[in-house]
Order: structure tokens, then sequence, then C-alpha cells
């Protein structure tokens, strides 16, 4: 009989926290272990990347809070075009008192008020994982309403910033917590002392993969030929993306040849905002999701990761992989992943000291061939990580 692993999720996006869920689920023993997952919604640009033995389950939320967790227009449109008017009408009511935020207390008092109405999960697992975590439904869910013999929540980032600590009940209830840092455990531990069940779990990466795909057809087709620098992640506030807007600028106001690619996904919104930041628009270049961001990685010149918060950044783990010069924030994980001024550089997340390590960079061709011959050296395999799970089971 195989052992039954169960990981919980909202969605099936395009993120790190996706890529990384990916990584772990290869390296699995599927031999051994029925895996199952399940999302809120069915939905994300990843889907398909999911291997076809892994069992999707949908997690059950009561119609009358569905316009609270997937849109409220969308219900009470439907209602009415149903010409449901008096459930249209209940249905806007009864909404308008509350909605999913950033705010972990609202959100918190919100699912205990309606845990009575959300059905507990049947079937026993031997092991569950919240492995979205950041404090959403998802961790309320596992503590609530899973039956497991072991359960799991995931730290994928400063959680400090989301002040998760009406959740503290549900850390209580789980048997371990992974942090993919040792800031983002060191963070977690300070806000939650009475906690002594926080390990950290590096996302799990396999190079030889990564350095094959990189070496696939494909890649830059523009035949540029100054400086690319490339940036891989979602076009939104945490990955700084506008940040990248302005140093480019500066380079560009300073006479450097570059073009800047950014390949990620993001609202129009967001990238409209990026968009009104350039001043050079026709070299600042949005490539959109790509299926193997890893040929574009080793063609770049200079990989830039200008973010504000991560947890332990998963696309400069793969940049320094294919050997490409990276320059980043001083985020968590940072210096778990570079040594500065060895193999990389780490920079506070600020316009000026991000233009300037970038422009050392463009400036001395050496600095750069020596970045790329000591990131040879490295070895980057986190996949002994996946024990620490099967110890659980």
């Amino acid at each position: 009989m195989k052992k039954k692993i169960l990981f919980l999720m909202p969605y099936f996006g395009c993120g790190g926290v996706e890529s990384t869920f990916l990584s772990l689920l290869n390296i699995l023993d599927r031999e051994k272990y029925e895996i199952t997952l399940m999302l809120l919604e069915n939905k994300g640009d990843f889907l398909d990347k999911l291997p076809p033995d892994i069992l999707i389950k949908k997690i059950h939320i009561p119609e009358k809070e569905m316009g609270i967790f997937f849109g409220k227009k969308k219900f009470f449109l439907s209602y009415i075009k149903k010409l449901h008017f008096y459930k249209a009408l209940k249905f806007y009511v009864y909404n308008k008192k509350f909605s999913l935020s950033e705010d972990r207390t609202k959100n918190y008092n919100y699912f205990q008020r309606i845990n009575y109405c959300i059905p507990c999960v049947e079937e026993e697992y031997d092991l569950a994982i919240d492995y979205f975590g950041y404090a959403t439904f998802t961790t309320f869910y596992l503590t609530e309403k899973i039956r497991a013999k072991k359960k799991v929540t995931w730290l994928h980032s400063i959680m400090s910033r989301f002040n998760p600590q009406a959740f503290e009940a549900c850390y209580k209830k789980v048997d371990i917590i992974f942090a993919c840092s040792k800031m983002v455990k060191e963070d977690f531990e300070i806000m939650f002392p009475s906690l002594n069940n926080v390990q950290i779990f590096y996302n799990i990466i396999d190079p030889l993969s990564i350095k094959k795909k990189s070496n696939l057809p494909g890649g830059f087709n523009d035949e540029y030929n100054g400086i690319r620098i490339l940036t891989v992640g979602r076009i939104c506030h945490e990955k700084g993306i506008d940040i990248a807007a302005k140093v480019f600028n500066l380079l560009k106001k300073n006479g450097y040849n570059i073009r800047w690619y950014i390949i990620g996904g993001g609202s129009n919104t967001d990238i409209n905002k990026v968009k009104d930041i350039i001043i050079e628009k026709e070299d600042f270049i949005f490539l959109g999701i790509k299926a193997n961001p890893f040929v574009y990685m080793k063609q770049c010149d200079i990989y830039v990761q200008p973010s504000r918060f991560e947890g332990y950044c998963t696309t400069t783990n793969e940049a320094r992989i294919v050997g490409c010069p990276i320059v980043m924030t001083n985020v968590s994980g940072a210096n778990e992943q570079i040594k500065n001024g060895k193999d990389g550089c780490i920079v506070e997340c600020e316009v000026n000291r991000l233009f300037n390590a970038i422009k050392n960079l463009i400036d001395s061709d050496n600095v750069r061939k020596q970045f790329k011959e000591n990131l040879k050296l490295l070895d980057c395999d986190t996949s002994k990580e996946v024990d620490k799970l099967y110890k659980l089971l």
C-alpha cells in the first residue's frame, strides 16, 4: 500500500512557490507515495505541468461563501442572468459585510465564523502539507478540516510583514513548520517564541535538469549586440520591477548600451505602471511567461533580481546554476545563495545601489568572467532536503 501525501494550495499559477512545488514533486518517490493536490480553484498557468499521476481534488466551499473566495461580481451577475433576483439580493447583502484582504486577523476571524459550514475531508492521509502557507485559508483548512497522521505548513517569505499572529492556534496544531531560509525561520520565531517546531527546508532544485534545459534551442532572437540584462518574476510591487525600470533609466541616461528583458506575468495595471516609468521603451522588453527561462538566463550578460521581498529566491538560484553573473537585493536567502563580490553582488533595495552594482559589472568584463568561473564550483543540489519529508512518514 502506498502512503498518502496531501498538498494544499489555493490555485496553481506560475509563481516561485509553484515552481518549487513542481521540483519537489519530481523528486518524491511516487512508487511509494500516492500524491494528491487539493486546490481552492482548479486553475493556473502551471496546471498543465503537473505530472499525470497526481490526483487533483477541489476544496469544497459553501455556495453562500463563494463570492468572498472567488469574486463577488461574478456570482452576483450569474444570479441576475438566471433571473434569480431574490437570491441575488440575499447574496449582495451577505457579501457586503466582508472581503478577504491582507489583514490576517480579519481573515482568520472570518474563517472561524464559517468553520461550521465547511465540510471536513473524510479521507485520512499519512502526511498533509499546506505548501502555499502565507497564513491563508489553506493553513486554516489544514488544521481544521484535514485528517492526517502528520501535518506540515510552509513559510516561503518573511512572514512578519503579514502580521500572522492570529494564526498561532493553527501553527500549534501542526507537527512541523518548514522555512525556506534562515532569515525566514528567524523572523517567524521572533513572532512566535513559544513554537519550537520550525525547521529549514531549502527549495528543491535539480541542477542537471536546469543545465540541460539551458542548452536547448530558443532564447533571445532580436540579434541585439549590447549588454543583455534579465529579470524573471511577476510584475508586481514585491518583485521590484518598477525599481528595475528606474535603474534602467539611469543606465540609459549614463550612455550604457543595454537592453533589459522581463520574463513573467502580471496584471495590465501593474505592467502599465512599469511602462509609465520607462523612458526608452524599445529597450525594456516584456517577454511574458516562458516555459524555459533557463535558456535566456544562460544567454544574458547579467541577471538582476530587484525584489523588495523574497523567501529564498528561486530564480537567482537557477541563474547561478547556469553561470550567470547576478546582482540581487539583500532579501531573505540572499546571503545563503551568493558570496558577495565572489560569485555575485548583493546590494540594498535602492535604485542607486542597484545602478552602481550593475554599472560596475558592465564596466568590468573580467569581473563578470570571474563570477562565472566561481559559479562553476558551486554545489547547488538540494535534493537531499526531501529526506526531511520521508522522516515524517
